[in-house]
């Protein structure tokens, strides 16, 4: 009888780190599947490895976009900017409809730079 208990309990410890292994993994997988990166186990990337992707948004300057550029807006009533990407971070809370337009257009319609698409270089 003890045998079979010690059994029992050498069972339900691998079943148990098999479990926190897998919670671990999965976790692993939603973060990387909601950032976008790679998770490749052993294997690290560092700015000088040819692997790296620099996840680091690029921010456009505001005065190298000229007027007739494509920009992003949300219809909301609250909405007040205009986007480089219709997959920007703060468009993609857009509940009403996403228009394509000229950044002329966007001016017109009282919409300014996103902070998150644009920087201004003399800040």
């Amino acid at each position: 009888m003890n045998n079979q208990n010690s059994l029992s309990l050498a069972t339900l410890r691998s079943c148990i780190m098999i479990a926190v292994a897998v919670i671990v993994l999965c976790s692993m997988a939603v973060s990387c599947a909601s950032t976008g990166e790679r998770f490749d186990e052993g294997e690290t990337s560092t700015p000088d490895s040819p692997t790296f992707v620099d996840k680091t948004p690029k921010l456009i300057d505001i005065y190298t976009v000229s007027d007739s550029d494509t920009v992003y807006i949300c219809t909301g009533k609250a909405s007040k900017r205009f986007h480089a990407s219709d997959t920007c971070e703060g468009i993609m809370q857009c509940t009403k409809k996403i228009l394509s337009m000229t950044r002329a257009d966007a001016e017109k319609r009282h919409r300014t730079f996103c902070h998150k698409c644009y920087r201004d270089s003399l800040e």
